[in-house]
């Protein structure tokens, strides 16, 4: 996803050519974040038309979340947030986004409809350097489903109460140890000690409000339950109380629970659920990827009478049905996720785990692998070392000077080399250097704005350098090369970078509707940008896809769907005349997701280079021949580097994206200077 230093990747983009691992990481990000204040309103849209009338009235007590605080819409609907830098901003509501038919829906086209949706979650970026403006209109649920009725104004449940559970993504760090052997909720996996944990969420979708909620639990066998706390970020609503249970009945695996206070109309409940895996807990013998996980947790909720959606057996006997993860799926006052638990133990702590805080905006991952705003694995945690990473520069700069010289002359033609200016290394029509390794970087200004050329200012000033490589992140119908990247690629006095660019053909549709044609028109528009450019660059269709992929039938996510997708963009692409680009297949490289690569792989004849993603994010990643090659021997994987040399023998490799994380890896230099004899 697109590098931000306040966010995801401040660490430099290195490459390595071939079998050559001597790559150093050099950080450009440093200071604090500009600051803003995002404002807007929550408005019911009676009509469906995305635009706030007269007579539309606001809808308070909606919280408004970022990845670092909350509010509350006020008696009018409006709300007001301090941001900074580039943040994503969530409104946690009960009610649909109106002009929305289907779980994931663009922004507008409503001039009064700035959020997006993404899987059900009504989200929107905010910029803190313009102070933006953010509004989004809404609807209460009605009996039927999508898409949403033509009658006007938009019918409306009176009574409706939903519940949704979701496998929080573990953070893996010592003393937390939330089932750490898995970053992925396709593959959630603890072990004895470990302690999972859980997002529940109760959502008012009617006109009425919700007062006295009561409800029950229903854990695992071989399970405890190590407490249920209010939720800070996402907001838990204002109007709920504490969430209070009673003692667990060994045959039922259930708990009776009540949340005193009123749920208003749109408004959302939110609790963290945490329970500890104990000695004897049943041991599934490999680690589950799909289907239906045998140790279940589920919440249902009993207390509202008349409700539109409810089940037939609100008090609950064992044969009781589980309602859906879609709230408007029917009954949908119950939800259930689950995980294997697989031999092992849990990371050793001598302190008392509480439970943890929130920071997720998209709590809804028990339908999909982990969106756009959350992110690779091992690098959930890697924005905070940025203040503190600049005094590596000092110990690694100087393998810098070992970089093959850059491409000045490279051009569209065929031929197998192009010679350098000063003789000594050559680049083939693949760039793939004779000698040496290109090492570049993505910029964008450490002040969190997305200035490129203020931030390769900023980068050359620390590195003393002027990257290989120029790194950037594009979607949909772009036009690039545009002149701002061309102007900092060829600036006089410096040598010529190679342009790198990371597109998605689409995000508003699936991978197998890219393959059917979906998105050929955005292909065009790149197609034509990248003809006009006059040099040779690096382009990466859809990098990531392990985070993406949804392994169910017919989703349209799986792995052959995106090995289809690639296919069928590089192949327009060259159908319409683009001869420059030199396609590299971008993965995480994850060793939590090895068994999805074989799939995603799309074939010899349309990669030109293999890439991956590696992070030292802990002290489990001790040296260099372990964060580029890190190993799963319970399935026999052989690293990353390693299964990459044996699927496409010869190809070149890239470490696309790549870095240490200060704050949880204690010995970032050992893990940069690697070991001699690797």
């Amino acid at each position: 996803m697109p590098v931000s230093y306040r966010f995801r990747h401040p660490i430099t983009l290195g490459v390595v050519a071939l079998t050559t691992l001597s790559i150093v990481a050099v950080d450009a990000a440093q200071g604090a974040p500009q600051t803003g204040v995002a404002t807007g309103v929550v408005y019911r849209d009676a009509n469906n038309n995305g635009v706030r009338e007269a007579g539309e009235v606001g809808v308070p007590g909606v919280a408004v979340s970022s990845p670092t605080a909350s509010t509350v819409t006020d008696s009018s609907g409006a709300w007001s947030l301090a941001i900074a830098g580039r943040q994503k901003i969530q409104v946690m509501t009960g009610w649909y986004r109106s002009q929305c038919d289907a779980l994931t829906c663009a922004s507008g086209p409503g001039a009064d409809q700035d959020f997006s949706v993404e899987y059900q979650n009504i989200v929107a970026t905010a910029n803190a350097t313009s102070n933006p403006r953010l509004d989004v209109g809404v609807i209460p649920d009605w009996n039927g489903g999508y898409p949403i009725p033509s009658t006007l104004p938009v019918p409306s449940n009176t009574t409706d109460g939903s519940v949704r559970v979701s496998f929080i993504k573990p953070t893996g760090t010592s003393g937390s140890s939330n089932c750490y052997r898995t970053k992925t909720v396709t593959n959630r996996a603890c072990a004895i000690g470990d302690r999972p944990t859980f997002l529940v969420q109760i959502y008012n979708e009617g006109t009425t409000a919700l007062s006295n909620l009561t409800g029950h639990i229903q854990i695992p066998a071989g399970t405890s339950m190590i407490g249920v706390a209010r939720s800070a970020i996402p907001a838990n609503h204002a109007g709920l109380g504490t969430l209070t249970y009673g003692p667990l009945d060994s045959a039922t695996r259930r708990t009776k629970f009540s949340i005193p206070g009123s749920l208003a109309p749109a408004a959302v409940g939110v609790y963290v659920l945490t329970l500890s895996i104990d000695p004897g807990a049943p041991i599934t013998s490999t680690f589950q990827t799909s289907g239906i996980y045998p140790n279940p947790v589920g919440v249902r909720v009993t207390s509202v009478v008349n409700d539109a959606e409810g089940d037939l057996c609100l008090s609950g006997g064992l044969d009781c049905p589980w309602g859906e993860t879609d709230r408007q799926v029917w009954p949908d006052n119950s939800d259930t996720v689950g995980f294997a638990i697989v031999a092992g133990t849990a990371e050793t702590t001598t302190t008392t785990i509480a439970p943890p805080a929130v920071t997720t905006i998209a709590p809804a991952v028990t339908t999909i692998a982990p969106a756009v705003t959350t992110v690779a694995p091992a690098v959930t945690t890697v924005a905070p070392a940025v203040t503190t990473v600049a005094p590596l520069v000092t110990t690694v700069a100087p393998p810098v000077t070992t970089v093959a010289p850059p491409v000045t002359t490279t051009t569209t033609t065929t031929t197998t080399t192009t010679t350098v200016p000063s003789g000594q290394c050559t680049v083939s029509s693949l760039l793939v250097p004779s000698c040496g390794a290109w090492f570049g970087a993505s910029t964008p200004s450490r002040n969190g704005s997305f200035d490129y050329t203020a931030g390769l200012a900023e980068y050359e000033a620390v590195a003393q350098n002027t990257p290989d490589i120029l790194h950037f992140y594009k979607t949909g119908n772009a036009n690039f090369p545009n002149a701002e990247e061309i102007r900092a690629s060829e600036r006089a006095g410096n040598q010529r970078s190679l342009l790198f660019y990371n597109w998605k053909p689409s995000t508003q549709i699936t991978w197998r509707d890219i393959a059917n044609g979906g998105a050929d028109a955005n292909i065009a528009t790149v197609a034509s940008g990248l003809k006009a450019y006059p040099h040779k660059l690096f382009l990466t269709i859809y990098h990531e896809p392990e985070d993406n992929v949804d392994p169910s039938a017919n989703s349209g996510m799986t792995p052959d769907d995106y090995a289809a997708m690639y296919r069928h963009v590089v192949t327009r692409l060259r159908e319409l005349g683009v001869t420059n680009a030199v396609y590299v297949w971008n993965t995480m490289g994850y060793y939590g997701w090895a068994e999805y690569l074989d799939g995603l792989y799309p074939g010899h004849e349309y990669v030109d280079w293999m890439c991956y993603d590696p992070y030292a994010k802990n002290d489990r990643t001790e040296n260099l021949a372990v964060l580029t090659n890190n190993v799963r021997n319970d399935i026999g994987w052989p690293g990353f580097y390693n299964w990459a040399t044996a699927k496409a023998p010869g190809k070149p490799i890239m470490m696309c994206e790549w870095g240490v994380d200060l704050l949880t890896n204690s010995n970032p230099a050992a893990v940069l200077a690697g070991d001699p004899a690797q």
